[in-house]
Order: structure tokens, then sequence, then C-alpha cells
């Protein structure tokens, strides 16, 4: 949420990639994992902070 550790995209991105290594946070961005993961985590947890994204697992959509 706003007012958080990692108030925007641009932080969250950098915390990610870099890592908190003196917290035992890996650098992701060493490690591999793609831009488009973590753009996609960011929106999930932004989604979960804001409200948007309620708990619990997605609805399963039927095929019609």
């Amino acid at each position: 949420k706003e007012g958080g550790t990692v108030p925007t995209r641009e932080a969250f991105v950098t915390t990610v990639c870099q890592g908190r290594k003196e917290r035992g946070m890996p650098a992701w961005c060493e490690l591999g994992l793609e831009m488009d993961k973590i753009i996609g985590i960011y929106a999930y947890v932004k989604g979960r902070a804001d409200g948007k994204i309620h708990e619990g697992r997605p609805a399963v959509r039927e095929n019609s």
C-alpha cells in the first residue's frame, strides 16, 4: 500500500532485481527471473494491497 516499504512499481522492480541480501533476499534478476514475471508479481501484490484481488483461488471458467 502507499507508504509501505516498497511504495512504487519502480521500487518493487529494483528491490526484486537487486534483492536485499542483508535480509536474506536474493537478487532475482541475477538468478534469471524474467522482467515480465516480476511485473506480473507486482500487479498481483498491488491488486491484493488495493483490495481489487481477493484472497483465495481464482474462479474456474467453464469452456462453453
